[in-house]
């Protein structure tokens, strides 16, 4: 469904219904099997029936009313498009080899893989653009981390020659199902699909296809992955800097290498850092062969900071090669762009021209015979006015955007009247804020403006694992469960103390059997030999945080769970949730805020006071990210607690921390009375910090102030959805953010505040 050749019309849908069905597989998590599509689907229309009883972490409806019906349409087509597809391509599980290689190539027919792979591309298309080869075909292999960025051109350039690849590769499947279908020794014979299918594979594995070389277009652009088999007279491979060629590896955050290896053992083979390694080193070795006469490798000089970058390691292994075949030394240089211009005299089409014009007016470096030049974009705004009308505004937002001395229209600052009204309205009249969107904002206001405003929204592949979020709905939703029958319980009465210590073990027991069960039978759980070590793994770090408890907050009794504050759905607001949401005062308007608090406790004894706890299933928040404002949970929590928990409750010592469930302990601790009973300045500081904060974001929402200006102490982010689109760069913000600060956005200072996170 993924390919270009994929005609989903023969299966009665279009392809925007294709899109949707793949878009509904990843979010389902759909990654094996037509009963898990069925299964999935259901799960899915199931959820939006009932999405006006389900809330998010800030108390947010999980799909909008509106959305209900239209989300349902979707949902079906998708699943009628996939049973029919389902249904066409099914294979017999026993039949003659004739009769499944018969169905199999027709099968190919009805997906519309030879009649796509026949289409005729128009030379355009295929970039040659009148220009001839000159001295063989250069291939150019952008590295992984530039792949998302290059490959859709590299495509384009080498479609041509891809078209009749492909071709021939259908032929040759064609011809390794009539070999096989031969070995049917008379009418009766009958094998089963799953013989059939190894016959074709070891067929298969012995047939290989020659690649055909590009011809026409002088420079091929391809991901280094798609270049297998073919072989060119230069190849420049780019991008071999540190950090990105090869990229760095990540750990699965849940499983170790005994528990891989045991999973291996199960049929589920998760790579590791270590795999990660040798795929990045065969992709180098698969890039570095395909060169006949030379290969040329580039990285950056400068970081996005400016700073001296630093080249792969793999560089270093190249040098030791030839350092040790006692070869001539590689050449070494330092090329710069207005190297790599190319002549006016071997100019073979007005966008060459245009490029090179503009380049040489306006590009780094010193600029020669710039009447000529000038000259030359005077013709071409009479021969092509749109194209170079088009260029000079790309020019003009570039030039904008680079040499400017403060943030503007280009960097993310909205002035257009009429969406300044929207956004007057918006902010913070109809926007119901939460803290998770105040703290992307606070993070980044690009982020916010892109995932909130314009609601984009980053997709990810199907896994047989479970992602973090599910992960930690588990984790939350077994807490609930286990605190609300502790809470039950006569002799705990929501207590962990070592009296009550084994009758907790045992409602543990128990309602992990029976929560576990339910997901089970919902089908939320992925792979079931992954879930097997996770439910081992949830198990065990639910254990050692109430462990954790038992030891740190005896006093204390757990008094009320998932408390919603601000809730946009009809069902009933569990006591003591407030349907209504908290407000803050601001000169535009009350800024309402939502939100729901995971923990209340209250001291076991009767005495005035409380706690609110957020549990946190990755890293938890700082005091520092609180002073920078990217973190508002535990300020609105204890605002909210004003409004839900009666007066007395305030007499005594008001207490807010995060509780990483993997590794308990007080993170970003508030208290309102140090350990002496006396009270907390710091306390009262943070909390008029964060309302201050909450006021100047609101106020920078309504004047379109999004910036890509990342507020953070540690920077931009490398796990940001929309890092490929923002075009950040630190050097720039960081010179416009000293020349002309945007005062909505900058930090609030506070000498008296340190980074002590309260922890223990």
């Amino acid at each position: 469904m993924k390919s270009n050749y994929f005609n989903p019309s023969a299966f009665g849908a279009d392809a925007a219904t294709a899109r949707e069905a793949l878009h509904l597989a990843r979010e389902a998590n759909v990654w094996e099997g037509r009963d898990r599509y069925a299964e999935r689907l259901e799960y899915l229309r199931s959820r939006a029936r009932r999405s006006a009883d389900m809330l998010d972490d800030d108390g947010e409806t999980a799909l909008p009313a509106e959305r209900v019906a239209e989300r349902l349409k979707e949902i079906d087509a998708a699943s009628a498009f996939l049973e029919r597809l389902f249904s066409r391509l099914e294979l017999p599980a026993k039949a003659p080899r004739r009769t499944l290689a018969e169905r199999l190539r027709n099968n190919m027919r009805v997906a519309g893989l030879w009649s796509a792979a026949r289409t005729e591309v128009p030379n355009a298309a295929c970039g040659t653009a009148g220009l001839s080869s000159r001295g063989g075909a250069a291939a150019t292999f952008p590295t992984a981390g530039q792949a998302s960025r290059a490959t859709t051109s590299g495509l384009v350039l080498s479609e041509c020659e891809g078209m009749a690849r492909d071709l021939k590769a259908i032929a040759a499947f064609e011809e390794v199902l009539e070999e096989v279908a031969l070995l049917d020794e008379g009418e009766a014979d009958q094998v089963t699909l799953e013989e059939f299918l190894k016959e074709v594979q070891q067929g298969l594995a012995l047939t290989t296809v020659p690649a055909e070389e590009p011809r026409d277009a002088p420079v091929v652009v391809l991901d280094v992955r798609h270049c297998r088999s073919l072989s060119f007279d230069h190849v420049f491979l780019m991008g071999l800097a540190e950090k990105e060629f090869p990229r760095r590896g990540g750990r699965h955050p849940f499983f170790d290498d005994a528990e891989r290896r045991d999973l291996r053992t199960q049929g589920v083979d998760l790579p590791d850092a270590g795999h990660a390694a040798q795929q990045e080193m065969l992709l180098a070795y698969l890039a570095m062969t395909r060169a006949r006469r030379t290969m040329t490798v580039t990285y950056p000089s400068l970081d996005t900071q400016g700073r001296p970058a630093l080249g792969s390691h793999y560089l270093d292994e190249l040098f030791a090669l030839f350092a040790a075949e006692k070869a001539p030394s590689l050449p070494v240089a330092e090329i710069g762009a207005r190297d790599l211009a190319l002549p006016l005299a071997r100019m073979r089409a007005e966008r060459e021209l245009l490029a090179k014009t503009m380049f040489e007016l306006w590009g780094p470096g010193k600029t020669e015979h710039t009447d000529e030049h000038l000259g030359i974009l005077d013709a071409m705004l009479a021969r092509s006015p749109a194209a170079t009308e088009t260029a000079l505004a790309g020019l003009a937002a570039e030039w904008q955007r680079e040499h400017g001395d403060r943030f503007g229209p280009f960097d993310g600052l909205l002035s257009a009247p009429e969406i300044i009204d929207e956004l007057c309205r918006r902010y913070p009249g109809q926007a119901t804020m939460s803290a998770h969107r105040l703290e992307t904002f606070g993070a980044c206001p690009f982020a916010f403006f892109a995932g909130d405003i314009l609601g984009l929204r980053a997709t990810e592949e199907p896994s047989p694992d479970l992602g973090p979020a599910d992960v930690g709905i588990i984790y939350h939703g077994l807490l609930q469960r286990f605190f609300t029958a502790l809470g039950a319980s006569k002799k705990a009465a929501g207590r962990l103390t070592d009296e009550t210590w084994d009758e907790a073990l045992a409602i543990l027991t128990q309602a992990a059997a029976a929560y576990f069960k339910q997901l089970e039978a919902g089908g939320r759980i992925g792979s079931p030999a992954l879930w097997k070590v996770q439910k081992r793994r949830i198990l065990r770090d639910v254990r050692r945080m109430l462990d954790w408890q038992r030891e740190k907050l005896p006093e204390w009794r757990v008094a009320h769970l998932e408390v919603t504050f601000g809730a946009r759905t009809g069902a009933p607001v569990p006591p003591p949730g407030l349907r209504e949401p908290i407000a803050l005062g601001s000169p535009h308007g009350p800024i309402r805020i939502r939100g729901r608090i995971d923990r209340i406790d209250l001291p076991a004894d009767g005495s005035p006071g409380f706690q609110v706890i957020d549990y946190k299933t990755g890293s938890a928040p700082t005091a520092a990210s609180m002073a920078e404002g990217t973190s508002f949970q535990l300020p609105i929590y204890l605002w909210a607690c004003k409004a839900i928990l009666p007066a007395e409750a305030y007499a005594g010592r008001s207490l807010a921390f995060f509780l990483p469930i993997r590794s308990p302990r007080k993170s970003a601790a508030l208290a309102s009375t140090d350990s002496k009973g006396q009270p907390n300045e710091k306390y009262e500081r943070t909390l008029a910090r964060a309302e201050e904060y909450i006021r100047r974001f609101s106020d920078a929402m309504r004047r379109g102030l999004f910036p890509v200006y990342p507020r953070a102490r540690n920077g931009c982010s490398d796990y940001c959805d929309f890092r490929e689109i923002c075009r950040f760069a630190e050097w720039r913000v960081e010179r416009k953010r000293e020349l002309h600060p945007i005062a909505q956005l900058e930090p609030i200072a506070d000498d008296n505040d340190g980074d002590d996170d309260g922890g223990e």
